[in-house]
């Protein structure tokens, strides 16, 4: 056998055999590829035109009717066929067979999918106005649809497309259908909505969805649409009968009516008849979990998520921790013996086992005290600081941001002083790799979980507790460099940190940290000083990856991880040489590190002006510091 065998593959061979320079069009980008085919931009070899190509495969992308994309693609073409001449509507320019694949082209329509569109204008009236503008364009091209006797049947912003002189085209009809017909839809349309109703059912979320696009909640609970409509009204000068009439069509109840003593307004909702619902299915979603309990194994006492695997079954994000926590927090009580179970393995932890909040010890140390096992908590706390913890990543998941939010609860919880002074040290870390300077990669990931985001938050409590102005600025860096790798990465709808920080968060899968922007927004009143500071006070990399505020006093942006004093009064910089400050007695560098020396901390108390609450080469500690 000198050669293997060329095995025959016809199907592969079939899929070789058809191509696009076949067609009279040149393709210059693939706008989206499936197994069932793809939309390509391309452009008539004959006119010069234009033009987007759709391509549909045999037996292939099947739908949840037995539908492929061939049958998809006939159902477009008839229904484009029918709503020919309408503004909102691409034209049908021709369509081909190319082996079994058929293709149709289509109008090339100029502008951008509402999908990747921003907040418009400077505040929130005028971004109103132009909502509110697109939705009547919007329900004006749904309705010149239904005109023809058809229901567009796919409505969510990915098939909206803005044209550059803010007119809107409708685009994706494969799942058109008759008026009589049509039933389902893309945009989470509930079961049991036809006809018409399923576009006016999709329009009415689109309306949510403009000021605040989680309405992928909806699919759980349609209730939760007035809930979304307080929030809107709270931040935006929406008119009431715009959401109202939004509310009643998503929901089905026609007028409102408050639940009486519920946590958060909604509507009466029909799937809460009685208040014994709510403990009648959470007993029993309570009993399924205790069922597929094993306590007999080692490895994990529920079963989760895939990331159990790579984890381990233990932890707050996919372990027993989270199960236990979440029972409890839901009023569903302790399982003592699953406690126990939890605490066993969690005090004998193999080599290279997590440390951080969601991933590891911290956060396993964190469900125990919540449970009231607060002396196990400290054992499991003590145990997690004798690993290498300081080599750990900055973010929230399983980083040093996390580890030090939850070493300052459980200060707060215990009264464990020395628990606080390891979460200073911890922010210590992050305030020094923070500010070294490092550009971060573009590919870097962002949030509140992997990215910038996570360190922001923590950064901003302890400021908090510290009053430290130069805590806040680093959150605020952090979120400038969680905001300029979205705009390296090409996100559209983070065009810039300017606009971004604007309106973070636009789209749905958007997490930015907007919780943390928020609460810097928030802070720096209290603080005194300006919430936003002029640009003088910032040097950025132009595209706002490597962001480090200068500091007062300062004759040039440093990087800070580089800064040390070098003696007290009559001090210089590592990196260059500096004037004592006169408001300091000390080196002008405002933040110092383990260089500094215990002459610098002479004047503690009050707190040493040379370092964000003490020197760490300083034996005088502000051990009798309050933690709040």
């Amino acid at each position: 056998m000198g050669t293997a065998a060329r095995l025959p593959h016809p199907h592969l061979e079939a899929g070789r055999a058809v191509a696009l320079d076949r067609l009279p069009y040149t393709v210059e980008a693939a706008l989206r590829l499936t197994g069932g085919g793809g939309v390509h931009l391309a452009r008539d070899a004959r006119t010069g035109t234009r033009v987007v190509i759709k391509e549909a495969r045999p037996h292939a992308g099947l739908d949840a009717d037995g539908a492929d994309a061939v049958t998809r693609l006939e159902r477009e073409r008839e229904a484009l066929t029918r709503l020919a001449g309408l503004d909102a509507v691409p034209a049908l320019l021709a369509e081909h067979t190319v082996g079994e694949h058929r293709f149709l082209v289509l109008e090339h329509i100029q502008g951008t999918p509402l999908d990747r569109l921003g907040r418009r204008g400077r505040g929130a009236a005028d971004h109103t106005a132009w909502a509110l503008e697109l939705c009547a364009k919007v329900e004006a091209a749904v309705a010149a649809v239904h005109a023809r006797g058809l229901v567009f049947g796919d409505l969510h912003p990915g098939n909206v497309i803005v044209r550059p002189d803010g007119g809107v085209a409708l685009v994706g009809y494969e799942r058109c259908a008759p008026l009589e017909e049509a039933g389902g839809g893309a945009f989470a349309v509930p079961d049991g909505v036809t006809g018409a109703d399923v576009d006016h059912h999709a329009a009415a979320r689109l309306r949510l969805a403009l000021f605040l696009p989680v309405t992928e909640l909806l699919r759980i609970d349609r209730f939760k649409a007035a809930e979304l409509a307080d929030l809107i009204r709270e931040s935006y000068p929406v008119p009431h009968a715009f959401l109202d009439e939004a509310v009643r069509t998503i929901t089905g109840v026609r007028r409102a009516k408050r639940v009486p003593g519920a946590h958060i307004p909604a509507w009466y909702s029909a799937t809460l008849p009685d208040p014994e619902r709510w403990q009648r299915l959470r007993r029993s979603m309570t009993m399924a979990i205790l069922s597929s309990a094993t306590p007999e194994r080692n490895d994990r006492l529920f079963p989760g998520d895939i990331a159990q695997f790579a984890t381990g079954g233990l932890n707050l994000a996919h372990g027993a921790a989270g199960v236990l926590l979440a029972l409890e927090a839901a009023g569903s009580g302790r399982f003592p013996e699953h406690e126990r179970w939890l605490l066993e393995r969690a005090m004998r932890p193999p080599e290279g086992a997590r440390l951080g909040f969601y991933d590891g010890l911290h956060g396993i140390a964190h469900a125990l005290a919540r449970l009231g096992r607060q002396a196990d908590a400290l054992d499991l706390v003590q145990l997690a600081s004798r690993r290498r913890w300081e080599s750990l990543g900055l973010d929230l998941h399983g980083g040093l941001a996390g580890i030090g939010l939850n070493l300052a609860h459980l200060a707060d919880l215990t009264g464990e002083s020395q628990l606080l002074l390891r979460a200073y040290d911890v922010a210590d870390l992050v305030a020094t790799r923070l500010s070294g300077r490092q550009p971060a990669p573009s590919a870097a990931r962002t949030g509140l979980m992997y990215g910038s985001a996570g360190p922001a938050l923590f950064l901003l409590r302890m400021h908090e507790r510290t009053g430290e102005p130069g805590l806040l600025d680093l959150a605020e860096a952090a979120l400038r460099q969680d905001l300029g790798r979205r705009a390296a990465q090409g996100d559209p709808r983070h065009t810039s940190p300017r606009e971004a920080r604007a309106w973070p968060g636009c789209w749905p899968n958007t997490s930015d940290g907007a919780t943390t922007t928020t609460c810097c927004s928030r802070t720096a009143p209290s603080t005194g000083r300006p919430a936003r500071r002029s640009p003088s006070s910032q040097a950025c990399s132009p595209d706002g990856r490597d962001c480090s505020p200068t500091w007062p006093g300062s004759a040039a942006t440093i990087p800070r991880s580089r800064r040390s004093c070098a003696g007290s009064a009559a001090t210089r910089c590592a990196t260059r040489p500096i004037s004592p400050s006169p408001a300091s007695g000390c080196c002008a560098c405002r933040w110092t590190w383990p260089q500094v020396r215990q002459a610098c901390c002479s004047r503690w108390p009050p707190r040493c002006t040379t370092s964000p609450w003490r020197c760490r080469s300083c034996a005088r500690r502000p051990r009798a510091r309050s933690p709040t």
